[in-house]
């Protein structure tokens, strides 16, 4: 509720962003799959306007989370390699770190890693 609040009341950009991801994360903690894909589109909209590689890496890192949890396995795969390709086009330190803890995550829930 605090998030949509300030959501009313922020002009900046940046921030405004921000919380737009701190919402889809909200729907996440409640298990709100329906919800967070909203938000997410609403979110990933919002930052492919702005053109900003470290929001549109955060928008396609938790679209892959999404398509994980809904069990969407190859569309995850596909979301795994986007962001690491959008990651790139940013000077985020943890890129590659992100891109080793979504395919071994996806690779544990389908069973290759046991």
């Amino acid at each position: 509720a605090e998030v949509e609040s300030l959501l009313g009341r922020v002009d900046d950009g940046e921030q405004l962003l921000m919380l737009r991801s701190l919402r889809v994360g909200d729907h996440l903690e409640l298990g709100d799959l329906d919800g967070a894909e909203r938000s997410l589109a609403e979110f990933a909209d919002a930052a492919e306007e702005a053109q900003l590689p470290w929001f549109l890496w955060l928008a396609s890192g938790m679209a892959c989370k999404i398509a994980l949890l809904r069990g969407r396995f190859s569309e995850c795969e596909r979301l795994i390699e986007q962001t690491l390709a959008t990651g790139r086009r940013t000077d985020h330190p943890n890129v590659d770190v992100l891109h080793a803890g979504q395919t071994t995550l996806l690779r544990i829930v389908q069973g290759g890693l046991a």
